[in-house]
């Protein structure tokens, strides 16, 4: 059931993450929902659950931002990583908590997809106009990734992956 609703909750990131705007003056940057899934399971969840949501959320994203296939997956799965390599010393159910990591793993995936671009030199992209795009990630992972926490963890309550008990909330 772990899979059937993590593919359920990246599924409707995608689409929610494809139907909202973006803003020049947060420099183009895309709410970071599918991240925030894959920052979830990297914090709440086994590593398995998150280098799957990784892959799969890195696909999305990919097929959404006319990108090469796999760049997001990896980066992805490498912010994942990072998340679950502290979620021994954070509070895991905090909002400050996601609010923090929500912020610096947005603005962290923009820069690494920047580094992967300019390196296959896929396309000349200026690196002020990547900053300012990790800086308005940064905002919106901010605002995005408590939201996309709260839901992820009711919806895994819900159908019973996650005791009750299991939980701050």
């Amino acid at each position: 059931m772990n899979f059937l609703v993590m593919l359920f909750m990246l599924i409707c990131s995608a689409v929610l993450q494809a139907v909202a705007p973006s803003s020049p003056l947060l420099g183009e940057a895309r709410i970071p929902l599918l991240l925030s899934v894959v920052m979830y399971y990297g914090l709440a969840r086994d590593l398995r659950l998150m280098v799957f949501a990784g892959i799969v959320g890195g696909f999305f994203q990919d097929a959404l931002g006319l990108l090469p296939l796999g760049y997001s997956s990896f980066v992805y799965c490498l912010v994942g990583w990072a998340m679950s390599r502290f979620k021994d010393i954070v509070f895991v159910h905090e909002a400050v908590t996601h609010m923090l990591f929500g912020a610096l793993g947005a603005a962290a995936a923009v820069l690494m997809m920047y580094g992967l671009i300019s390196m296959a030199e896929l396309q000349a992209y200026p690196f002020a106009s990547a900053l300012h795009k990790a800086l308005g990630s940064f905002v919106l992972g901010a605002v995005v990734a408590p939201f996309v926490f709260i839901a992820s963890k009711r919806l895994d309550q819900w159908v019973g992956n996650v005791q009750e008990k299991e939980s701050s909330w």
